[in-house]
């Protein structure tokens, strides 16, 4: 969000936009305006569903860890609502302490968390590896002695093995509002797409939404061995994706970053095979999906600031929902099929353009 809002602002200020408002009627996504709305509305409901006392100025912390691949965004998000007049900072999971009735950042008491990534406040994720298996067992022993254990919780949770204890008692208590709830991790599960495609849940969709489903959601299977239908015909799940390898792409199911992705047609069949069994053996949760054709755009080439031309890239379109209702979008371009910022993508501020002649 604030990477976006910051290109929107440096983009309208370029002459050439000044040129094209000449000829076209452009509107563009303002993200942070919609987060400032979201975190003052959900801070009401939250005091009125626990008989809370409703403050004027809440103090709001936007957390991420503090080598997060998106703080920088971050900062650009808390730097935005300061300038909306709301008072605002920066945390990390680690920075917090509670007392049993108060959460406190640098002393002062927090009234709202807007948080990102899970994995800041849960880290006992493994890579499958050995020192992360040992990492894992180690963190596993101090967060135990942690909870009973104040004074070493104290000492332990600035360190490598950091904490989030605090902050997350603190809403268990239901004395912190958190924007993004823990249970809404589920949103960024892609066995989600598998759900809804599964016969067994289709009535709890209307008509509309089972035909949003069937046209815009690529075929979607949680991995595993067991039969499905494909193309409405039975299938031995496994067998069949290792056979038609050009198909489809493994993604990791609570993945982001674009980490651990598989495109069936960027590899060999042999290196196809071989990470498919890598993930039997290894019980690592994936999904399949077929393969969708990415769009290309044009994009321009700089070198030392001098135009070089243009170049292809591959485009998708990122949607923005907050609060059960369209918020915005932004577009991402990359030279991979992978499109995502950690590999090697690039943010594209969007407009939405009008011709004046209509036209």
């Amino acid at each position: 969000m604030g990477m976006n809002d910051l290109l929107i602002r440096i983009f309208d200020c370029l002459p050439s936009m000044e040129f094209i408002r000449n000829e076209f009627e452009i509107n563009r996504d303002i993200l942070i305006e919609s987060l400032y709305k979201l975190l003052l509305k959900k801070y009401k409901e939250y005091c009125i569903n626990f008989g809370k006392q409703e403050l004027k100025d809440p103090f709001i912390a936007v957390v991420c860890s503090h080598n997060s691949s998106i703080r920088r965004d971050v900062d650009f998000i808390v730097y935005f609502l300061k300038e909306k007049g709301l008072h605002v900072n920066y945390a990390d999971p680690r920075d917090f302490v509670y007392d049993g009735k108060v959460l406190k950042l640098n002393g002062e008491e927090v009234h709202i968390v807007y948080r990102d990534n899970i994995k800041d406040f849960f880290r006992s994720e493994s890579t499958g590896k050995i020192h992360s298996n040992l990492r894992n067992k180690v963190l596993n022993y101090t967060k135990t002695a942690c909870l009973h254990n104040r004074f070493l919780n104290h000492y332990l949770k600035k360190g490598y093995f950091g904490h989030a204890e605090d902050i997350i008692q603190a809403y268990a208590d239901n004395n912190i509002c958190i924007i993004n709830p823990f249970s809404s991790r589920i949103c960024a599960q892609k066995s989600t797409f598998a759900l809804i495609q599964d016969d067994r849940f289709k009535p709890l969709f209307n008509e509309e939404e089972l035909s949003v489903i069937n046209k815009y959601i690529p075929w979607t299977r949680i991995f595993g061995s067991y039969k499905t239908y494909y193309d409405y015909k039975q299938i031995d799940l496994v067998p069949f994706i290792k056979r038609h390898r050009q198909k489809f792409v493994l993604k990791p199911n609570s993945g982001f970053g674009g980490k651990g992705v598989v495109i069936g047609s960027e590899i060999s069949q042999t290196e196809w095979e071989k990470k498919i069994n890598l993930i039997i053996a290894s019980g690592l949760k994936y999904v399949v999906q077929e393969y969708v054709n990415i769009p290309t755009e044009d994009f321009p080439v700089y070198s030392s600031g001098i135009l070089e031309g243009f170049s292809p890239q591959f485009v998708n379109i990122n949607f923005w929902g907050m609060d059960g209702k369209f918020a915005g979008a932004y577009v991402r371009a990359s030279h991979k099929k992978v499109i995502n910022v950690a590999q090697g993508g690039r943010y594209v501020p969007l407009y939405y353009v009008t011709d004046n002649n209509n036209k």
